[in-house]
């Protein structure tokens, strides 16, 4: 954080820990979900695509954050674009595994 907003008292510890919590719900939600292409879709979106709009505000509109919240720019990007991804791999599976019916 700029100079200007940090505080450094306990407040302002809780909200840079926010931080490390959104990284352990997603670590967790990754780790306990069952990933169809749904999955991936609204877990790309809903996952990043809100952080954006954090970014976006407390970055340009109040300048709170110095270049390195950046990072956090580009890791909500990489989870918008991973979550694409996996949504046209996972498609391409089923398809495949629908494709196959061995005779019986």
């Amino acid at each position: 954080m700029r100079p200007a907003y940090y505080v450094g008292n306990s407040t302002s510890e809780l909200f840079v820990a926010c931080f490390g919590a959104q990284a352990i719900l997603v670590g967790t939600v990754i780790y306990t979900s069952r990933f169809l292409p749904s999955t991936f879709l609204i877990f790309g979106i809903v996952a990043s695509v809100p952080f954006f709009g954090f970014n976006y505000y407390f970055y340009f509109v109040r300048g709170m954050f110095t270049d390195w919240m950046v990072l956090d720019f580009v890791g909500n990007v990489g989870i918008f674009a991973c979550g694409l991804w996996g949504y046209r791999l996972s498609l391409r599976e089923a398809a495949a595994d629908n494709s196959f019916k061995p005779n019986r």
